[in-house]
């Protein structure tokens, strides 16, 4: 999928749109194996176009960055030899992580996700020249947005909150079945 419209929706569109990027200067493609981590805002390509996708990079040597954020979305995108995994699987294990290493694979994690909050307190970090090069004008927008922002704050945390909120039960039903007694301060 791509910000620039109309995207791909068939395997023969793969090549003109790599050579539409190369021509715009991208470095790399990156391939979505979700749908996206607020709201579903990307297909989930068949893999006809996956597979165009990497031939035709490969003949541009553009590298691909996988963007996948749960195991079963990374093991996907394992099977496309990536150049790099962007954001670290949050559901991710231990067997998994042995996966990525083994096959070489970097992860570039996503702290920075957390860091777009400081946008709000400071949000003439938006018109710095790295990122005013580097920001397409159209998540700049989004940045500037305080319904977007709402919303990508209220989709950050009702993904991680169910994480949060199984750790808290599992620590709450082992004080129970133990017998320990908790107070708040302990949490």
């Amino acid at each position: 999928e791509s910000l620039f419209p109309p995207g791909i929706h068939r395997a023969d569109e793969v090549a003109p749109h790599l050579d539409s990027l190369v021509t715009a200067g991208a470095a790399g493609v990156k391939m979505t194996f979700e749908r996206g981590f607020v709201a579903p805002v990307w297909r989930i390509h068949p893999p006809e176009i996956e597979q165009a996708v990497v031939a035709e990079a490969g003949k541009r040597g553009l590298p691909i960055y996988a963007h996948a954020e749960r195991a079963d979305m990374v093991r996907r995108a394992l099977t496309v030899t990536p150049h790099a995994l962007v954001h670290g699987p949050i559901d991710g294990t231990h067997e998994l992580a042995a996966e990525i290493a083994a096959a070489g694979i970097p992860v570039v994690t996503t702290l920075a996700l957390f860091d777009v909050h400081a946008v709000v307190l400071h949000p003439e970090q938006l018109d710095a020249p790295h990122v005013l090069r580097a920001v397409p004008a159209v998540e700049l927008a989004t940045l500037r947005s305080p319904v977007q922002y709402r919303d990508h704050t209220f989709g950050l945390f009702s993904e991680v909150t169910p994480f949060v909120t199984g750790r808290y039960r599992d620590l709450l039903a082992w004080a129970v079945t133990t017998g320990v007694g908790l107070r708040v301060s302990d949490l």
